[in-house]
């Protein structure tokens, strides 16, 4: 019984985590290609994001629930 559902629940799935996977390998390149072309805008953006997440305090989480 639970191969069947499993089974199932692979059926219904695959295509989607088939789309989701090319969708990140797509993504991948072309940040790869990013960084290649573009070093120091790709170091730019990461050293903001970072900074971000020294900021980031449990307050976040209520400004990005507000209003749910």
């Amino acid at each position: 019984m639970i191969d069947k559902i499993i089974e199932s629940a692979m059926a219904a799935y695959m295509p989607q985590l088939a789309k989701l996977r090319e969708a990140r390998a797509a993504e991948l390149a072309s940040l790869k290609e990013k960084v290649r072309s573009n070093p120091e805008e790709v170091e730019e953006w990461l050293d903001r994001e970072i900074e971000k997440l020294g900021k980031m305090d449990a307050n976040f989480l209520k400004d990005a629930t507000a209003g749910i």
